[in-house]
């Protein structure tokens, strides 16, 4: 049974348990000012991210699915300028109660640990916040130095500056008429 948020908004918290045991989805689109980290390194702060997210329970263990897609303006580290960054994310992510249950998830799967996730986003005892999660992969998604593919500065940092007769004379020619 699938049991589909009507929420016009994300949720700020669920009941972990409650919502996968009811197949918890939501699909909509979240206002930047949402991802309260990722919301002040953006250029233009109007705008919002095509969010998808499930709960279920499979094979006895809860997961978190999701996808978010859209576009960020972020800072050209090179010219300081806007960037537009596509993002397109997909997430699956185990919920795990301890690290015992790590073992039968395989090497390519991703996990975390629900008490250190719950000490991390939880807005209060045993609910969760599932975008401040989903927040966590997008901006390790995100390029560490946005820049544009073609920018002013980095044509200008690349172009030879000329030889002067100053740079080629011996920087220490001055030094040495002070010793005499």
């Amino acid at each position: 049974m699938t049991v589909s948020s009507n929420a016009p908004s994300f949720p700020a918290s669920v009941d972990l348990h409650r919502w996968a045991d009811a197949g918890f989805t939501w699909t909509g689109s979240v206002p930047y000012a949402r991802f309260t980290r990722l919301y002040p390194q953006l250029e233009q702060p109007e705008g919002s991210l095509q969010v998808s997210c499930s709960l279920e329970t499979r094979d006895r263990l809860l997961w978190l699915s999701g996808t978010v897609a859209g576009a960020v303006a972020l800072t050209c580290q090179r010219c300081l300028k806007p960037v537009t960054v596509p993002v397109a994310m997909a997430v699956s992510l185990a919920l795990l109660d301890n690290e015992d249950q790590i073992g039968p998830l395989g090497e390519d799967s991703d996990y975390v640990l629900r008490a250190e996730a719950e000490q991390l986003h939880a807005t209060e005892v045993g609910y969760l916040d599932l975008l401040a999660l989903l927040e966590d992969d997008l901006l390790l998604t995100l390029p560490l130095s946005p820049r544009h593919d073609t920018c002013a500065a980095a044509q200008f940092a690349q172009e030879e500056l000329p030889e002067t007769d100053d740079a080629k004379a011996n920087p220490f020619a001055v030094l040495a008429g002070l010793k005499t």
